[in-house]
């Protein structure tokens, strides 16, 4: 099934506290957000939602056309996810450092 995600397009930073589930909120680093109004894109948390590139491109597509630094928030992500969004030049804020999740070997592991 995948990992669900909420899209919130340009986003004013001094907002985005308040958007997050209360599980994710210690784990943003808000000074690191900057001043421009961001995407927010935050996956469900929780030990079984860990991102994987395709839960992300599914999220990326909600985003569109739009202009806004991209923050992605979850519980971990796959090692092909992180790299997407540092591709795009976004931020990753997540419950778990990296583990090493591959979508290969989450994938495997979850279905």
């Amino acid at each position: 099934m995948g990992t669900r995600a909420t899209v919130q397009l340009l986003v004013s930073p001094d907002s985005v506290r308040k958007r997050l589930p209360h599980r994710l909120r210690e784990v943003v680093e808000y000074g690191l957000i900057g001043n421009a109004p961001i995407d927010l894109i935050v996956f469900e948390p929780g030990d079984g939602h860990v991102v994987s590139s395709s839960d992300l491109q599914r999220a990326l597509q909600k985003r569109g056309s739009s202009c806004g630094d991209l923050v992605a928030v979850g519980y971990d992500f796959t090692q092909e996810a992180r790299s997407k969004i540092e591709n795009l030049e976004g931020k990753i804020f997540s419950e778990r450092g990296s583990w090493g999740w591959t979508d290969e070997r989450w994938n495997a592991v979850h279905k």
